[in-house]
């Protein structure tokens, strides 16, 4: 319900909004472009949408699988080792 609330007041007040998320779904589902920190350090930024499993695997050190949810997006989940 927040980060419905955050889409709004960037698209009504034309806000720019920063937020913290280490969930990569909600992070693809409301977000439009992501900055990727490892130990303090940017390994990647742009646009969600080029959010891929390269970048996941180096983010988190573990592989994962797209697949997609019920409105046809890509979501991603981890694979256990």
């Amino acid at each position: 319900k927040v980060f419905k609330l955050l889409r709004e007041l960037v698209k009504l007040e034309h806000k720019t909004v920063i937020v913290v998320v280490h969930d990569i779904n909600t992070s693809l589902e409301f977000s439009d472009y992501y900055l990727a920190l490892k130990s303090g350090e940017l390994i990647s930024q742009g646009e969600i949408k080029n959010l891929d499993l390269n970048i996941l695997r180096n983010l988190y050190n573990s592989d994962f699988e797209a697949y997609h949810n019920e409105r046809g997006d890509v979501m991603w989940r981890a694979l256990a080792e």
